[in-house]
């Protein structure tokens, strides 16, 4: 199992023993997760930080701010920086947000 595998594991059994939460790694329900237009920022992990958590609040501890969703686009890091897969995974979620899922990752 990857390390990112073993994370998202890990939050994701966190994310559910908690309840609905403003930080997940989940995927989301498949009803978000259909086609979109929208504007994708890339930004730098800083600004990602500055951005997001000025809305949504620091991530608890072990977790940090990969992507948000704020008003139809989404702040994403660098494609280039990242494995195709994590990055598929983190715009798949920032995606279904886009499309209706809550902040509070609510199914």
């Amino acid at each position: 199992m990857s390390d990112f595998a073993a994370l998202l594991a890990a939050v994701s059994a966190l994310a559910v023993a908690a309840g609905p939460s403003m930080f997940s790694a989940a995927r989301p329900p498949e009803r978000f997760t259909g086609e979109a237009t929208f504007v994708v920022e890339i930004r730098e992990q800083a600004q990602i930080d500055q951005r997001c958590q000025g809305l949504f609040g620091v991530p608890p501890v072990g977790m940090k701010t990969d992507a948000c969703s704020i008003d139809g686009r989404a702040i994403m890091p660098n494609p280039c920086a990242h494995p195709e897969e994590n990055y598929a995974r983190m715009l798949c979620h920032e995606m279904a947000h886009v499309n209706g899922w809550s902040p509070q990752h609510e199914d």
